[in-house]
């Protein structure tokens, strides 16, 4: 997840995929932000700032992990092409099952 306060944006990449659970997710951080923007600025109409914000799930442009237990490596890898602005490129290997990326 990133969460941009000068884009007032926050952005979801899940190695696991679009899920219901990712919505509660990018919510509980917007809520998050709601409080933060509360004690910070109490003289501002804060719901109003809140409600500018853009959340997006850009999962389904994430490369994908195909088991429960190469999260780690995923994210690392999210965070690489996150820091480098990189379109990701999935191309599935044939001999086998995990997608190599590349950098546009």
């Amino acid at each position: 997840m990133r969460i941009n306060f000068i884009a007032k944006k926050i952005s979801l990449w899940d190695s696991q995929g679009v899920k219901e659970a990712n919505v509660l997710y990018t919510n509980a951080a917007h809520l998050d932000i709601l409080g933060m923007s509360s004690n910070a600025y109490p003289d501002k109409n804060a719901l109003e700032w809140l409600d500018s914000w853009t959340i997006e799930d850009l999962s389904d442009k994430s490369p994908q992990q195909a088991n429960d237990f190469d999260c780690g490596i995923f994210t690392l890898l999210n965070l690489c092409l996150l820091v480098e602005e990189g379109s990701i490129i999935v191309q599935k290997i044939h001999t086998h099952k995990h997608p190599t990326t590349q950098r546009t």
